[in-house]
This record gives structure tokens, sequence and C-alpha cells, in this order.
């Protein structure tokens, strides 16, 4: 059972496949389900952006 409506939104994510955070890199059309996954991936761009 879940406390808040946030977790089930969330939960019910993993079932429906929604993804509805989008990386704005050009070029990158990765997706999440989670915005705090999203936030880990842009950070990849941000670490090779700087070993260029």
């Amino acid at each position: 059972r879940f406390s808040l409506d946030f977790n089930l939104r969330t939960h019910v994510r993993i079932h429906t496949g929604d993804r509805p955070y989008v990386c704005p890199f050009d070029g990158c059309n990765k997706k999440f389900a989670q915005s705090t996954n999203l936030k880990s991936h842009i950070l990849t761009h941000a670490k090779a952006k700087n070993n260029q």
C-alpha cells in the first residue's frame, strides 16, 4: 500500500511503461519514468562535455 498518491503514480509507471521525463539534449532520445533518473542522466552529458 502506498502512503502518497505520488508514490503510487511513480510505481504504476513500471507497469505502464510511461516515461514522461525526456532528456533535453539534442540527439539524445532517452526517456525516464522518474525525474531523479533524468537528473542523473543529464550529469552524464555534463561529464562527457568536460572530457572533451
